[in-house]
């Protein structure tokens, strides 16, 4: 019984550990987003959204399920830091629509060994994705009209 209130108080203290490394990363990349060239807003928004995942996806209980959060927190990291490489010298708007695809499919992908809090979260991360991308094809579809005068 002793043990068990031991491994809870030190689940608890990782909990909060991860919580202030988010929080440490999301106010790195508002520091970061002050900078003028594009490689420095990239670096800004991973920061700020392996920040926002990590402080989404920590939850109070752990799971018996094969992925638990913080192994979706290191697939999410790693994925963007892939896709953060990848684009390094192009435009932030395909950054960010590589991002969206990336978790929309890990969603489909993971949904069966996710427990139903991790599938809520990673929901609630698609439809916050999803307003700004939507707002990325609206400008592109504004610049692509205003080319061709009517």
């Amino acid at each position: 019984m002793n043990q068990s209130k031991e491994t809870t108080s030190r689940y608890k203290k990782n909990q909060y550990y991860g919580k202030i490394i988010g929080i440490i990363l999301i106010i790195m990349g508002f520091i970061v987003f002050y900078y003028t060239f594009s490689f420095h807003f990239k670096l800004s928004v991973t920061l700020f959204f392996i920040g926002f995942i990590i402080l989404l996806m920590i939850n109070e209980k752990d799971t018996d399920k094969e992925i638990n959060n913080i192994q979706l927190i290191l697939i999410i990291i790693l994925l963007t830091l892939v896709i953060w490489l990848i684009t390094i010298n192009i435009d932030y708007d395909i950054f960010f629509v590589l991002i969206v695809i990336s978790i929309i499919s890990l969603k489909e992908l993971l949904n069966k060994f996710l427990s139903p809090y991790l599938q809520k979260r990673m929901t609630i991360l698609f439809y916050i994705l999803l307003i700004p991308l939507v707002i990325i094809f609206l400008q592109r579809i504004i610049n692509i009209l205003s080319m061709y005068p009517s």
